[in-house]
């Protein structure tokens, strides 16, 4: 019987499974990807890759800002564009946005 206001804590992952994550990271380079993949939160990703020692919160340089405004005009999703540089696409769309860019809708919405 569970207890009313109970929080289910989060499991924790043993010391092989946390290198497979890290792998996994630094291939996708993409923490909510990992996050979906592990079914954890994105927080609890970067506490992991903290723990490693590995600096997640990065931004765009001012030449990947220019890059990926350059792609997405030649008609580059923010998913595509993310994977090429290294970025989330949400990253990715804000800086997008900083520039002013006009934001396509989401290719399954049209």
């Amino acid at each position: 019987m569970a207890t009313v206001g109970a929080v289910a804590s989060a499991r924790q992952l043993r010391k092989h499974e946390i290198n497979l994550l890290t792998a996994r990271f630094l291939k996708v380079r993409n923490m909510r990807q990992v996050a979906r993949e592990w079914r954890i939160s994105p927080t609890t990703v970067a506490k992991y890759l903290a723990d490693r020692g590995m600096n997640t919160s990065r931004g765009m340089s001012e030449a990947d800002i220019a890059g990926a405004v350059r792609l997405y005009a030649k008609g580059w999703s923010s998913i595509r564009i993310g994977q090429q540089l290294g970025f989330d696409n949400h990253t990715v769309l804000g800086a997008l946005r900083s520039e002013g860019v006009p934001i396509r809708h989401a290719a399954c919405a049209r």
